[in-house]
């Protein structure tokens, strides 16, 4: 998926205002949670999202959703990770 459509994705679910976070190589935050639902599109690099299913690869075109309150951690891949995030109420 492209950053346009998915911009438009997440306007329609009701965020206007994604955030773009740029993760450097060796990047790494320790298991937590988020009081909302997290909507996601990798757009360069590559990170690792581990949950308690496990860990998933995610590369660039790739996206992902995290429901709230589930722990996760995540870790930029060797190249790091530019992504868009919106945030969004919990459902």
């Amino acid at each position: 998926m492209d950053e346009p459509e998915y911009r438009r994705r997440l306007a329609a679910l009701g965020c206007a205002n994604p955030l773009v976070a740029r993760w450097e190589a060796g990047y790494a935050r320790a298991s937590h949670v988020h009081s909302f639902d997290a909507h996601g599109l990798v757009l360069q690099g590559s990170f690792t999202l581990t949950t308690d299913d496990g860990p998933r690869l995610l590369a660039a075109g790739d996206v992902f959703e995290l429901a709230a309150g589930i722990a996760h951690s995540e870790v930029a891949g060797p190249e790091g990770a530019l992504l868009l995030v919106g945030a969004l109420a919990p459902r």
